[in-house]
């Protein structure tokens, strides 16, 4: 089933929202020191505002953004070569034939129903040498998560009724398996408090 709406599209980030975004930010800026070509950036899941990777767009030569739709007017004037890919991730996905040298996906596979076919895509959409950025909720963030959302109304409540998994190290390893990736190219650690699960992974 497609989302009406992408993340962000119909409220603004809450202070939480933001605050995970910082957290996530520390990890990319990890993730990019092993980028050794930066012609092309994929935000797969970008979100409406692409907020997350927008910081990082002037390293690239080249912006994919791959989401239900987005701030087209605003995003545009933030980069002079960007591409949108608008409708559900896969499909959008699957059409695509470029190879990309950096591919985030942060917060997207908890929401889609086959991560693993997601996953063997965005596989083939990476460069040779190219790094791809995971993070996703674990089961401890699941309490932390919807406390906050159910209880708090600090986060989207819509977010977490569309989760349809949680993740521990263990659950994220093996479907990147699945999806081909090799083990010696997989670090996947905690993050945020562990309240997620980020993955580094190198073509």
């Amino acid at each position: 089933m497609i989302r009406g709406s992408s993340y962000g599209e119909k409220r603004e980030l809450s202070i939480l929202d933001r605050f995970g975004q910082r957290l996530s930010t520390r990890k990319i800026i990890k993730a990019l020191k092993l980028v050794k070509s930066k012609k092309s950036l994929a935000d797969v899941g970008a979100g409406f505002s692409a907020s997350l990777t927008l910081p990082f767009w002037k390293l690239f030569e080249t912006i994919h953004l791959f989401d239900v739709t987005f701030d087209r007017v605003d995003l545009t004037s933030k980069h002079h070569s960007i591409f949108f890919h608008e409708g559900d991730v896969l499909e959008t996905t699957q059409q695509f034939q470029e190879k990309f040298d950096f591919i985030v996906m942060n917060n997207l596979l908890e929401h889609v129903e086959e991560p693993v076919q997601l996953l063997c895509q965005v596989r083939k959409s990476l460069s040779n040498n190219g790094v791809l950025y995971i993070n996703v909720p674990s089961w401890r963030g699941k309490m932390f998560l919807e406390f906050a959302a159910f209880r708090l109304g600090l986060a989207p409540r819509e977010e977490m009724e569309d989760h349809k998994r949680y993740y521990s190290k263990r659950d994220l390893w093996l479907e990147m398996r699945k999806a081909g990736f090799s083990p010696s190219k997989i670090v996947v650690s905690k993050s945020k408090f562990g309240l997620n699960i980020s993955a580094i992974v190198r073509n």
